[in-house]
């Protein structure tokens, strides 16, 4: 890849924002384009770093090397931009059965687990806040990130330095060949997508592997109570810095926009308050389009046969901890010639 011309890349969500750090960090210049889309599932997500996830408690893919890889990128923005955006904030998890238990205690005696797994935590004040006795687990070594507080200031960072137009992408000014790509009139050493579900309407990776998903959240905020922890029940009660809680999620595969709905808050409501009683106050609702991979793994690579056109997208509900591990593998798969791991591997989905 030409290393003396810029990188453009389309999208300013938390792909494009992760992978734009691993050229800074080499000293390639970068230009964005962005149309800073609010329905963008990036300003919604929760942010969670979660090593232990799913109904059997697996430790979540390549948690091992994920982990430390997010940790030093989350903070190496904290430091460039000035702000906090890592809390450390384990996850209880709420046992309510004879089999969640089992599941629970024999996935702790799995090895590598342990670093993981604390099985007599400390409550803390959720005894009050569940309706229900139940018994408590603890997931350790999890975090929960500001992607929304990231994405605004990086924006204002990146605007301060003209290095990102805000504006919508637009194929009919891009013109590509084996040399260098150009758009609007400008040569860039290559294009960068990281559009989100927006890559749906990109002609030149049309066979990407997912569907679209509406997901909605809430925030909420408890009448006298707040917690350093999260709570994981049927649903997530994901506390910030300010005292409110995140609480969100659901794949609804047919919609018609991305406005929140009234149905789907009725809902939510409804799981609420068969876990918890305490009264509460709907501070925010609000609604995003997501791109969900089949398999649940991104979607790396260049096209197959414009090898200046690069794909990165399909970071999912996870993409809080595999964004800074797999931004950082595919700059090394662009210009050190690393492979790509065939799980991540975006042409895994080209029909033969």
């Amino acid at each position: 890849m030409n290393r003396e011309k810029k990188i453009l890349i389309v999208g300013q969500g938390l792909a494009g924002t992760l992978l734009s750090q691993q050229l800074y960090k080499r000293g390639i210049e970068f230009h964005f384009i962005d149309n800073a889309h609010q329905a963008a599932s990036t300003k919604v997500a929760a942010g969670l770093i979660n090593p232990i996830t799913g109904r059997r408690y697996i430790k979540s893919w390549l948690i091992d090397e994920l982990l430390p890889e997010a940790l030093e990128q989350y903070q190496a923005f904290e430091k460039l931009l000035g702000i906090q955006i890592v809390y450390q904030k384990n996850i209880l998890r709420t046992l309510r059965n004879p089999k969640q238990i089992n599941l629970w205690d024999d996935a702790s005696t799995r090895p590598g687990y342990t670093s993981y797994m604390e099985e007599h935590p400390d409550a803390e004040n959720f005894e009050k806040f569940v309706a229900d006795p139940c018994r408590y687990a603890e997931v350790k070594n999890s975090y929960r990130i500001n992607i929304s507080l990231l994405i605004e200031q990086y924006q204002k960072w990146l605007l301060g330095k003209d290095i990102l137009s805000l504006d919508t992408f637009d194929f009919e000014k891009l013109l590509v060949n084996n040399q260098v790509v150009e758009y609007n009139g400008v040569e860039y050493a290559s294009v960068i997508f990281c559009q989100g579900h927006a890559s749906l309407q990109n002609p030149f990776f049309g066979e990407l592997g997912f569907q679209l998903a509406k997901g909605q959240v809430l925030t909420l905020k408890f009448d006298d109570f707040t917690s350093q922890k999260i709570l994981r029940d049927d649903i997530f009660f994901a506390s910030d810095h300010k005292g409110q809680f995140w609480c969100g999620g659901g794949y609804y595969w047919a919609f018609e926009d991305d406005k929140p709905t009234k149905e789907w808050r009725a809902e939510w409501e409804e799981k609420i308050k068969a876990i918890t009683k305490l009264p509460y106050t709907i501070v925010e609702h609000k609604a995003a389009i997501r791109p969900c991979v089949l398999d649940r793994k991104p979607l790396l690579g260049r096209h197959t046969t414009h090898e200046n056109l690069v794909l990165f997208n399909g970071l999912g509900t996870k993409g809080t901890s595999l964004g800074p591990y797999f931004a950082k593998h595919l700059i090394e798969h662009l210009f050190d010639g690393k492979n790509l791991m065939s799980e991540v591997d975006w042409r895994r989905y080209i029909k033969p």
